[in-house]
């Protein structure tokens, strides 16, 4: 009995340890859900409020649903491809980049925009006031719904002419006479008493003998009849979507890379409230679209990336050596401070609307963004973080800028200084992802490489929690994401140990551990 219980206490005990190795190991290697929010997307709405002839009233609404990607400088550009047609005679809130040529419309007033692909943008904050509607003029910025919720959202109204006629889409032809009835709608005149008719002639029934000699006979004509209706009806109803659907333009882009924007569906018509709320008119019809977001899509490569330090330990982990591109990569244009700024080889954009490609310092990750985690200081109850966002692009500034963490100690914070701060929430019952941005007209422009002030940072104040270890690499984040997109993380062989950590295992060497383990763990079955 003795000998049996050490058997076994020995085979657990074995098992037990090379779980808790392989833990510490991989801890930091599983990745866990995704940081960037399955359900965020851009929304569009296209309302048509008002139709005369062959002319409408449409406004069409963008709004940003993500709760930590918002859309900054130069802003959305939404384009679409007409069905037939139509142009765009008057605009508010938007305005068309182009006109086009209206050399076919003869007018004395020239329509707004002809283009078959006409890309409208949004206004300019502080246009006079008779170009403006609700909603409108911030430069194409969407703020994320943490953010500003008030911001996240942009509407513009516009005549659309050359339109299908209305009549077109009811299936009338105005000025028509009615269809005449058919043979058998409408009175019916008697048969004189003793007339006889075709080859019926000298017999006359009654019609309540008739019911009597076919009793199933007047109910399977009433069902026939209802069945054809119903179908007629469906059938009518599929024409008149038809048609309808014939007016949404298709091909809608937002303008933005990363996204792909769908097919336009028809939904309900939207309710507007008036009067407080008292009274509701509605449109006439609505469709909806959405665009989702692509890191891949939106960059062949990350765009940024993260490195660490702490209080125990000199080391200091740096981003990952070709992060985002190489140093010698010739497709990529870095800047080296002791010659190209010497020489005023930067060319800075003329426009804040204005797109060139980045320019950033000559580093061995070159990322245009590096966020450093700082492990302060430690108490007895509490540790602090200092988290620091360095903007290394000579040619940007990252206005409303996001910083997402994920973090198992998220759901004991304390409190942050410098930064506004709110749990995301993505999984109620884990509550380790947060994010953070800069305080409006304090720090919530992130300035360029160029500038002193080229960077943002905070302090973070955690509570320990019960079991509470620096060891394993527990001080440090799983993920985080700047403006949306995922950086890259230094690989967790490399996270600073503590300076008792006598333990160490390369990756390289993982295959010789489970070798090990299976071979003493066969040894002990046998």
């Amino acid at each position: 009995m003795g000998y049996e219980y050490y058997y076994y206490s020995s085979f657990l005990r074995l098992i037990l340890l090379c779980f808790l190795l392989l833990s510490q190991l991989y801890i930091f290697e599983a990745d866990g859900y995704d940081l960037l929010d399955p359900k965020g997307h851009i929304k569009i709405k296209w309302d048509i409020l008002a139709w005369e002839d062959d002319m409408y009233t449409a406004q069409i609404s963008i709004y940003n649903k993500q709760i930590y990607r918002q859309i900054e400088r130069p802003g959305w550009a939404l384009s679409w491809t007409w069905q037939k047609d139509e142009v765009i005679w008057k605009m508010s809130g938007a305005e068309a980049k182009e006109q086009g040529d209206c050399t076919r419309i003869k007018r004395k007033v020239p329509p707004h925009s002809c283009m078959k692909q006409p890309v409208i943008i949004d206004l300019l904050p502080g246009v006079p006031y008779n170009t403006q509607t609700s909603n409108c003029c911030k430069a194409g910025v969407l703020t994320t719904m943490n953010q500003d919720p008030s911001k996240h959202g942009a509407s513009f109204l516009m005549e659309v002419g050359n339109a299908m006629l209305l009549s077109e889409v009811n299936g009338t032809t105005p000025g028509a006479p009615p269809p005449a009835p058919s043979p058998d709608d409408g009175p019916k005149e008697k048969s004189p008493p003793g007339k006889e008719h075709g080859k019926n002639k000298g017999k006359h029934h009654n019609v309540d003998e008739m019911k009597n000699e076919f009793p199933g006979h007047d109910t399977h004509k009433k069902r026939v009849l209802k069945e054809s209706d119903a179908a007629s009806k469906n059938k009518t109803a599929e024409k008149e979507k038809d048609q309808v659907d014939k007016i949404i333009p298709q091909n809608f882009s937002i303008g933005i890379p990363g996204y792909t924007c769908g097919a336009p569906m028809r939904v309900a018509p939207t309710k507007f409230p008036e009067d407080k709320g008292r009274r509701h008119t509605q449109a006439l019809y609505t469709w909806e679209l959405t665009c989702t977001y692509s890191q891949t899509k939106a960059s062949q490569s990350p765009t940024c990336c993260v490195s660490m330090s702490t209080f125990y330990n000199e080391t200091i982990v740096p981003c990952p050596t070709c992060s985002c591109a190489c140093p010698g990569d010739p497709t990529k244009h870095c800047i080296d401070p002791t010659k190209d700024l010497q020489t005023d080889l930067i060319q800075l954009p003329r426009s804040e609307d204005e797109v060139i490609p980045p320019k950033v310092l000559c580093t061995q990750h070159m990322c245009p963004i590096r966020i450093h985690w700082h492990v302060k200081t430690s108490y007895k109850k509490y540790w602090r973080v200092k988290v620091t966002v360095h903007n290394f692009n000579y040619v940007k500034n990252y206005s409303q800028w996001s910083l997402v963490v994920q973090h198992p100690n998220l759901h004991s914070l304390v409190e942050v200084f410098s930064f506004n701060y709110k749990p995301l929430d993505v999984y109620p019952k884990i509550n380790d992802t947060g994010m953070f941005w800069g305080i409006p007209f304090y720090n919530d422009l992130l300035m360029q490489a160029a500038n002193v002030t080229g960077n943002v940072q905070t302090e973070i104040l955690l509570k320990k929690d019960p079991g509470f270890t620096f060891g394993g690499g527990f001080a440090f984040p799983r993920k985080i994401s700047f403006n949306g997109d995922a950086c890259v993380m230094p690989p967790p062989d490399l996270y600073p140990r503590l300076p008792n950590s006598s333990f160490s295992l390369s990756s390289n060497s993982r295959p010789i551990f489970f070798s090990m383990c299976l071979i003493l763990l066969s040894l002990l079955i046998l």
